[in-house]
C-alpha cells in the first residue's frame, strides 16, 4: 500500500507542477460483466503521445443473487434468498495513456492503449430492510487492483473530448470478500471531458 501511495503522490506533484498542454478532469459511465457504476478522472498531459491521471469509480457489484427473481411459496408469499451479499468497489487508479498513432489520423480521433493500478476499497454489507441501514456499518477491505485495456479520445468541440474505452480490471478478492476469488472482467467506459 505505501508503494501506491508514492505513485498517487508522484502523480499529484506532477499535476500541481503544471503541463505545456491542456489538462482534463472529466466523469462518465463504466459498465462491467459484474456490476457498473459512475467513474471520476483527473489527467495530467506532459507531451502529446502520453498522458498521466488519477482515476476512482463507485461500482456496484452484482452477484447471482442479487437478480431480481421472485420465487413464491405454497402460501403466496415471495421468497427472497437469505444470504444476499451486496458489494461497492472503489478503486482509486493512477492511469496511464500512451497514443501510439498521434498526428497520423485526422479528424480528431486519438487512439489509445491504458493501464492502470493502485489500491481498490471494497464495501460489503449484508441485506438489510433498507438501503440506509444496509450502508450504515460496511465492512471495508483494501486491496491492489489494475487495469488494462484501450480506447480512443474523439473530439474537441468547446473544449471537450468524449472517450469510450474497453478492458479488463483486475479485482482480486481477498479470502472472506465477497462471493468469488475475484472480479476480474470486461469493462466498457464512457466518460466526458473538459479541457482546462
Amino acid at each position: 500500500m505505501k508503494f501506491y501511495s508514492l505513485l498517487i503522490s508522484i502523480c499529484c506533484i506532477g499535476i500541481a507542477a503544471g503541463s505545456p498542454y491542456p489538462n482534463q478532469r472529466g466523469f462518465g459511465l463504466a459498465m462491467g460483466v459484474y456490476g457498473s457504476g459512475i467513474c471520476l478522472n483527473y489527467t495530467w498531459n506532459p507531451s502529446l503521445n502520453w498522458s498521466l491521471g488519477l482515476e476512482s469509480r463507485l461500482y456496484d457489484i452484482k452477484d447471482e443473487d442479487e437478480i431480481p427473481i421472485v420465487t413464491y411459496s405454497y402460501s403466496g408469499y415471495p421468497v427472497q434468498p437469505a444470504d444476499i451479499t451486496h458489494l461497492v468497489i472503489v478503486p482509486l487508479f493512477l492511469s496511464g495513456r500512451y497514443y501510439p498513432f498521434e498526428g497520423q489520423i485526422a479528424n480528431n480521433i486519438r487512439p489509445f492503449v491504458a493501464g492502470k493500478a493502485g489500491p481498490v476499497f471494497v464495501m460489503e454489507a449484508t441485506d438489510e430492510e433498507s438501503f440506509f441501514k444496509r450502508w450504515t456499518h460496511p465492512e471495508v477491505t483494501s486491496l491492489a487492483g489494475g487495469y488494462i485495456g484501450g480506447g480512443m479520445d474523439i473530439g474537441y468541440i468547446n473544449r471537450i473530448v468524449f472517450t469510450a474505452s474497453a478492458g479488463v480490471d483486475i479485482f482480486p478478492m481477498k479470502d472472506g470478500v465477497g462471493k468469488r476469488a475475484n472480479y476480474n472482467g470486461l469493462v466498457i467506459g464512457f466518460t466526458l471531458n473538459w479541457k482546462q
